[in-house]
């Protein structure tokens, strides 16, 4: 119920696949298809852990990213939150990346970055309105192993919360930590039986961005964060959260301010 532009770059080989329930659900989509194929991971499941094999993604080139540019430029405004969501595709120049997103914020897009592929000195350069990362990501930028709830806190309370206007830490049955303008809260989530955490980091920025745009206070929006992305995490493979899900869930979220 959020209005909303999906855009997607997309492998010819089998762009369909991915294009076509997006139509069915009719969601407002721009499509970029370039060549190669959108990337298909096989997820392992054994007793002892989970693997991910994760194949070739589609190739991006700069007449793409020109076209990316042109497209999403036409629809910015000072209203605008754009998310930049997974890894810089193959063969694709970040900085080239890096320098349209600067641009996209000179016209008024609130940025959020959810991607394992920007450094900690592209995140500063970026300044973004909100960063996203989980425990393994934050773990990169920190340069620290076996990041928890202690190391999370420690980093948002440092340099990695002067990166944005908003930090959230995801830390799956930890719940998370949010960081802004000096304020800090940890969000505690309840226990549940997790089947797939492929997604979960999406969902719980479109709980933020639900919230958010229907002018709930920052509580209610860091619990609605975090309920769509534990949500997520009862679902198998990549199917997104129900709405039952949520609701329940939503009621046993709590925010616990620090300072």
């Amino acid at each position: 119920g959020i209005n909303n532009l999906c855009y997607v770059m997309v492998g010819e080989e089998n762009a369909e696949a991915y294009l076509e329930p997006l139509n069915r659900l009719e969601m407002h989509v721009l499509s970029n298809i370039g060549k190669g194929a959108v990337r298909e991971n096989i997820n392992i499941h054994t007793p002892n852990g989970d693997t991910v094999l994760a194949g070739q993604g589609a190739c991006v080139d700069i007449f793409a990213l020109s076209l990316m540019r042109d497209q999403l430029l036409a629809v910015i405004s000072e209203d605008t939150y754009l998310c930049f969501c997974g890894r810089i595709p193959v063969n694709c120049n970040k900085r080239v990346i890096i320098d349209i997103l600067l641009e996209f914020k000179a016209n008024g897009a609130k940025l959020i970055l959810d991607s394992r592929s920007f450094t900690y000195a592209d995140i500063a350069k970026l300044h973004p309105y909100l960063i996203k990362p989980n425990a393994d990501e934050l773990s990169v930028l920190i340069g620290a192993e076996n990041v928890g709830k202690e190391r999370a806190l420690n980093a948002v309370r440092g340099v990695i919360g002067k990166l944005a206007d908003n930090v959230l830490v995801t830390l799956g049955a930890d719940g998370a930590v949010f960081a802004s303008g000096g304020r800090i809260a940890l969000v505690h989530a309840p226990r549940v039986s997790v089947l797939s955490t492929t997604g979960a980091g999406d969902a719980a920025i479109a709980g933020f961005l639900c919230a958010l745009s229907r002018g709930y206070d920052i509580d209610m929006i860091l619990k609605s964060s975090v309920a769509f992305g534990t949500a997520a995490c009862i679902r198998r493979g990549t199917l997104p959260p129900r709405e039952e899900d949520v609701d329940w869930i939503l009621q046993n979220v709590n925010v616990e301010w620090l300072q």
